[in-house]
């Protein structure tokens, strides 16, 4: 989805090139080289982007958060390729998770303006803006993401439980519903989608999803899906009270800090 920046290739004297890697998912990994040249007397950042493999273990962008370089590697990168969006986004959705969230929601910021068709971007500046506690602006970040890439079913099911914390059980159900059809294997999903439905009268599609969360659950799972089944039994007052007092804030939370 970065096809279209700039990949200069290295020329003239300079530092050390240094690198970092980034997955941008359906098994994509590139890496971005860079490195500081001499230009007419100025400096510039010459950079290129390369095709790799990452290793499937742990490896979820380009660092880990608790790796102590990461954040002066995306430092560097960003104030030296400022037009590049891949590096504003990257040191943004690491700052985001970090606690810097004024910091990273003007790297992202940053790099929407720089590509507005990018459902990633959009993706990460409502992560940050929620972290910060800014709903309204979150929704709209994800609203952008979903409608720039409406089968992502981890952005369309963090784009309910926002939705639902803004105030919006009806609109929250079906991006909750859409989310979890996308998301198959993924068991809370099923179960948040359950008790949405349910809390807002899709009585039908409450149960579908129960059977659906049923049928791919762990043995560990299990009670869970029994405790949301009873729920949806008891109808739409104990659906929404255990969706919003629970299971809904808990997964926003943990969903937040991951990158799909």
């Amino acid at each position: 989805q970065h096809a279209e920046m700039d990949r200069q290739r290295f020329g003239g004297d300079g530092d050390e090139p240094f690198a970092f890697p980034h997955r941008l998912g359906d098994g994509l990994d590139i890496q971005i080289v860079g490195r500081l040249v001499a230009d007419d007397g100025q400096f510039r950042f010459a950079h290129q982007i390369q095709p790799i493999d990452l290793p499937d273990a742990g490896d979820q962008g380009i660092a880990a958060f608790d790796d102590p370089d990461a954040m002066d590697a995306l430092k560097n990168a960003a104030l030296l390729a400022p037009d590049v969006p891949v590096t504003r986004l990257l040191y943004g959705a690491y700052l985001a998770r970090e606690g810097f969230h004024e910091w990273a929601i003007e790297q992202l910021a940053a790099a929407w303006v720089l590509d507005a068709e990018d459902p990633q971007i959009a993706y990460e500046l409502g992560v940050a803006h929620a972290l910060s506690g800014a709903v309204e602006a979150a929704v709209d970040a994800l609203s952008d993401s979903v409608r720039l890439d409406p089968e992502d079913g981890w952005t369309r099911l963090v784009f309910g439980l926002l939705l639902l914390e803004d105030g919006q059980p009806v609109e929250a159900s079906g991006e909750l519903t859409e989310g979890a059809r996308l998301l198959p294997e993924d068991v809370e999903a099923q179960l948040l989608a359950a008790l949405a439905a349910a809390a807002t009268g899709e009585e039908g599609t409450a149960y579908e999803m129960v059977e659906r969360a049923r049928m791919r659950a762990a043995e560990g799972d299990l009670a869970l899906v029994a405790s949301v089944e009873e729920h949806v039994d008891s109808g739409t007052e104990a659906s929404e009270a255990l969706l919003k007092e629970d299971l809904a804030p808990d997964s926003l939370r943990a969903r937040l800090q991951e990158r799909p």
